[in-house]
Parts: structure tokens; sequence; C-alpha cells
């Protein structure tokens, strides 16, 4: 090789081994402003709800049911927990369209005043429609009783549910419901019901 050609690449290599700095002196370090302060995020808190897994009864909190989810999912189950919200159908105003309201479902949560939805469990299948709901009440508040043949079942509908009361549900905890329903928290497809603290109904005297 040519004696200029061979200085040449001696040159070049030096450079890539020095980092491109032919003068083999140190890199300048960076200097932050005085007073720096990095704009950074708050650390997020994670809120633990102060709630066993289960109660006396045997039936799960709402955290606990999900804290089992490989235990208790597609299992009949019972929870207990208060009624934070209901689902209300749309009223529409004369002359407009609204979309058909979906079928009757409530949230409950381990407190009675949980706002975070994260921390609400859906509760489906206690009723098939609001007609049905505005029928059994009416029923019910006249005394009338549906005599049903042996063997033959209605299908829920629960019409009273108070919100801020705390109830025993018993029902299917799936992430899909029958009624169509999902959620990958995990929701209670509604069998039946116990309310824990609502007030006695008054007694009719003899």
């Amino acid at each position: 090789m040519h004696r200029a050609g061979a200085y040449a690449l001696s040159v070049s290599v030096a450079a890539l081994v020095l980092g491109c700095n032919p003068t083999g002196a140190p890199a300048p370090k960076e200097e932050k402003p005085s007073g720096f302060v990095p704009n950074l995020p708050a650390v997020p808190t994670i809120k633990v709800p102060q709630v066993p897994i289960t109660f006396t009864d045997g039936s799960y909190s709402i955290t606990g049911l999900r804290k089992k989810k490989k235990e208790t999912m597609g299992q009949r189950i019972r929870v207990t927990g208060y009624v934070v919200a209901m689902y209300e159908k749309p009223i529409c105003q004369e002359g407009k369209t609204c979309p058909p309201a979906k079928m009757p479902h409530l949230w409950i949560a381990d407190t009675m005043d949980e706002k975070d939805k994260l921390y609400r469990m859906t509760v489906v299948g206690y009723a098939e429609g609001f007609q049905q709901i505005e029928k059994c009440k009416e029923d019910a508040l006249a005394g009338k009783v549906t005599e049903l043949a042996e063997g033959v079942e209605l299908p829920p509908c629960v019409w009273d549910w108070q919100m801020g009361h705390k109830y025993k549900i018993d029902g299917w905890f799936m992430t899909f419901s029958s009624h169509g329903f999902q959620d990958s928290m995990g929701l209670i497809d509604y069998k039946d019901h116990e309310c824990l603290d609502c007030p006695a109904a008054p007694t009719t005297p003899q």
C-alpha cells in the first residue's frame, strides 16, 4: 500500500476509536443550569379498599371476588355490597328520537360513597326491561299475586332496589352475561338477593 494511503487509513481508525475526537481530549461535560427542577408527573396513589375477602356469612366483598378471580370466575357466588348507581332509561323530548333503552342494570361497591368506576361492579339480569319493572311494581303495590302452575318459574323482576343500601346478591360471576353485557373485571348475572339494612316493610293491622 502507498505510504500516504496507509497514513490516512491509520488516522481514520484512530478517529473512530477516539469517538470522532482525533485530539483525544475528553468530551465536555453537560452542565445543568442552577435551580433546575425536572417536571415529572406525580406518582399515582393506588387505593386499596380495606375490606375482607369474604364476610362471616361466606359472601365475598367486591374486592375479594376480584382478587379470587381465578377461583370464582364462572361460578355461582354471593357478593355483598352497596348499591351506588342505577341505570336510567333515556327520556326523550317530544318530537325527538332517542336510542333504545338498555336492559336494567346497576352498580355495587364495597362502600356506599364509591365514585370511582374501577371499584364498582355491574349487576345485570334482575329484570328484562323497564316496562316489566313498572308492571311488577304496580302489581306489588296493589297486592296482586300471580298464581303459577306447578313447576313454572317466572323470570326475575326486581323493582325496589334502594340507593345506598347494602345487599347480599346471589348470582353468576362472569365476564360475559347471558344478556349481552361484558366486563373484563367481572360482573354479576343476577339470581336472587337480600337487603341487609333496608327498613322493614310496614305491617297492616288485622
